[in-house]
C-alpha cells in the first residue's frame, strides 16, 4: 500500500510518502534499492504530514464539501452553458475530464489557453487528444471566471 499526505490534505510539494509492505521478501527489495530511487523525508514533510493527520480531519471534512460542489457546479454548468461539451462522472479526483470533441478544433487544450487564457491539462497526454483536463480544487469564484471565459470562447468560436 502507498499513500501519501499531499493528495489526502491538498498539500503537493512536501515530498512524504509512505508504503505498507507485508510480504518481508518485497520490503527487502524495496529498500535495496530505496537509497537510489527513493528520496529521502525532511523535516518539513514531517511536520506538516504530522500536523495534516492529527490535526486537519475537520479541514478534510470541509475540503471534501466544497470539492464535491465544485465537481456539480463544472457539471451543472457545462451542461447548461456548454452542452456540446460532455463531462464523465469522477469519483475520488479533483479533475474534471470534459470531452470537447464536438468543437471541431484540432487541440482543445491550445484553443482553450489561446482563446480564454484558461489552461487545462493536454487529454493527449492521457490518451485522447480531444479531452482536457479541468482543475476544479479552487474557489467557486476562480472556477466560475474560468468557465465563463471558456464559454465566450466557444461562444465566438461557434459564431454565437
Amino acid at each position: 500500500m502507498l499513500s501519501a499526505p499531499s493528495k489526502t490534505f491538498n498539500i503537493a510539494g512536501i515530498c512524504f510518502t509512505y508504503m505498507a509492505v507485508p510480504n518481508a521478501e518485497l520490503r527487502a527489495a524495496i529498500r535495496k534499492t530505496q537509497g537510489h530511487s527513493l528520496p529521502t523525508l525532511n523535516v518539513f514533510a514531517y511536520a506538516a504530514s504530522l500536523a495534516a493527520y492529527t490535526e486537519g480531519w475537520e479541514w478534510h471534512e470541509q475540503l471534501l464539501r466544497t470539492l464535491r460542489a465544485n465537481r456539480q457546479f463544472v457539471v451543472d454548468y457545462i451542461a447548461r452553458e456548454l452542452p456540446m461539451l460532455r463531462t464523465r462522472h469522477q469519483e475520488a479526483t479533483y479533475l474534471a475530464w470534459i470531452d470537447c470533441s464536438a468543437l471541431g478544433v484540432e487541440s482543445p487544450h491550445t484553443f482553450f489557453r489561446e482563446n480564454a487564457g484558461v489552461y487545462l491539462d493536454n487529454g493527449a497526454n492521457f490518451g485522447d487528444p480531444q479531452c482536457v483536463r479541468l482543475n476544479f480544487a479552487t474557489s467557486p469564484e476562480m472556477l466560475r471566471t474560468g468557465l465563463d471565459a471558456m464559454r465566450d470562447a466557444v461562444k465566438k468560436h461557434l459564431g454565437a
